[in-house]
C-alpha cells in the first residue's frame, strides 16, 4: 500500500502554513517527484500514516482532512486529474476515477449505487490498513469526499449540493467548516454521500475527446509500468501485503502455498533472477526497518519487536548488514536532515 509522492506533498502544503512545511517536508525526505512515477516517488503507507497523525497534532484540526479536501486543486492529481478534468460529463469522470486510481493511491475506493431517486457513492478503505490507522483512514477518506464534492462544482462550473452526507465518526466538537453546509449523519456505518442522477448528465466544462484518448493511453502505460514486472518483485510486494495483514513476516512454504506452486519451485524461479527468498525478505525488513526507527515514538527495542527479533543485538546486526549503520546512527543521520 502506498500514496504518490505528489499528492502527499499537496497535503501538507494545504494542511499547514508555508513557514512550516519546508521543515517536514525536509524531514520526511519529499523532494518532489517525476513524471514517470518510479519507485522513488511513491511513500509507503507506514510513513503516510506517520505524516497524518503528525499533521493532525500540529494542527489540532478535526476537519482537516475535509478542509484540505475542498482546497485541493484537481491538476494537482497529476495525469488522473487531467483525465478527470477532459472527461465528456460527470458520468465518465466518475468511471475514469475507477480505472485510473492507482496512479495515485491503493488506499480507499469508491462504490456508486444507482437509483431512481439519489445516486449514493460509498468510500472503503483497504481493509488491513482500516485495522492499523482508524483515525488516519477516516481523515483521508474525508479529504477524498470533500475533494470529489468540490472537483464537481469546478469540473461543470455550476455548484454541486450533495443530498446527505454519512461520516462514520461522531459528531466534533469543533466548528464545521462552511463547506460542511450539507446536511450531515454522523456514527454512519459507511462513509459516503448522495446527490440527484440528473448529475451525472452534466458536461465537464473543459471536455476534450481527442486529448482524453491521448491521456488515458498514457496512463495505461504507467499501470503496466507500476506492476511488478519481475518474480522477485511479484514476490517483494507479496510480502508487504502479507506483514501489512498479519504483522509478522510469512514464510517461504507459505508464499509458496499462496502461489500454487512448491518451495522448491519458487526457489528456482527466484534463482533464475540471481536472488533467493531470504534475500528478498530482508529488503522488505530493512523497508520497514528504516520506516519504523523515523518514528520518534519508538524506541529500538520496540522496533526490532515489531520486525519480529526476540533479541535487540540480533536487529542491530540486521540493519548494520544492509545500511552501515547501527538504529542510532541512523536515527541521528534523520534527525540532521
Amino acid at each position: 500500500m502506498r500514496v504518490a509522492k505528489s499528492l502527499v506533498i499537496s497535503l501538507i502544503e494545504f494542511a499547514l502554513p508555508a513557514s512550516q512545511t519546508s521543515a517536514i517536508l525536509k524531514k520526511y525526505d519529499l523532494n518532489a517527484g517525476t513524471s514517470a512515477q518510479t519507485e522513488d516517488d511513491w511513500v509507503e503507507v507506514q510513513v503516510y500514516n506517520q505524516l497524518w497523525e503528525e499533521l493532525l497534532q500540529v494542527t489540532q484540526n478535526d476537519w482537516l482532512g475535509w478542509e484540505c479536501g475542498t482546497r485541493f486543486d484537481i491538476l494537482s492529481t497529476g495525469l488522473l486529474g487531467y483525465i478527470i478534468r477532459h472527461s465528456p460529463d460527470v458520468r465518465t469522470a466518475l468511471i475514469k476515477i475507477t480505472q485510473y486510481s492507482q496512479l495515485l493511491s491503493n488506499l480507499v475506493t469508491y462504490e456508486v449505487q444507482p437509483g431512481e431517486a439519489v445516486i449514493e457513492v460509498y468510500f472503503a478503505p483497504v481493509e488491513s490498513w482500516q485495522q492499523q490507522s482508524p483515525l488516519v483512514v477516516q481523515q483521508e477518506t474525508e479529504r477524498i469526499m470533500s475533494f470529489m464534492i468540490q472537483g464537481l462544482a469546478t469540473l461543470t462550473g455550476t455548484p454541486f449540493h450533495p443530498v446527505e452526507i454519512w461520516l462514520k465518526r461522531p459528531e466534533s466538537s469543533s466548528k464545521q467548516p462552511t463547506t460542511t453546509k450539507f446536511a450531515i449523519h454522523f456514527n454512519a456505518p459507511q462513509n459516503g454521500f448522495a446527490f440527484t442522477p440528473k448529475v451525472l448528465q452534466q458536461p465537464l466544462i473543459h471536455h476534450n475527446d481527442q486529448l482524453l484518448q491521448v491521456l488515458e493511453g498514457h496512463a495505461q502505460q504507467v499501470l503496466i509500468q507500476l506492476q511488478p514486472t519481475t518474480f522477485a518483485e511479484q514476490i517483494h510486494q507479496k510480502i508487504v501485503t502479507y506483514f501489512q495483514e498479519h504483522q509478522h513476516f510469512c514464510q517461504v512454504e507459505w508464499m509458496a502455498d499462496a502461489l500454487n506452486m512448491s518451495s522448491r519451485t519458487l526457489q528456482r524461479k527466484l534463482k533464475a533472477e540471481d536472488t533467493a527468498f531470504t534475500e528478498v525478505l530482508e529488503k522488505v525488513k530493512i523497508k520497514f526497518a528504516k520506516t519504523y526507527l523515523q518514528n520518534e515514538a519508538l524506541s529500538t527495542a520496540e522496533v526490532a519487536f515489531l520486525l519480529g527479533y526476540n533479541e535487540i543485538s540480533a536487529f542491530y546486526h540486521f540493519f548494520k548488514k544492509h545500511t552501515q549503520l547501527t538504529p542510532r546512527q541512523f536515527r541521528l543521520q534523520i534527525q540532521k536532515k
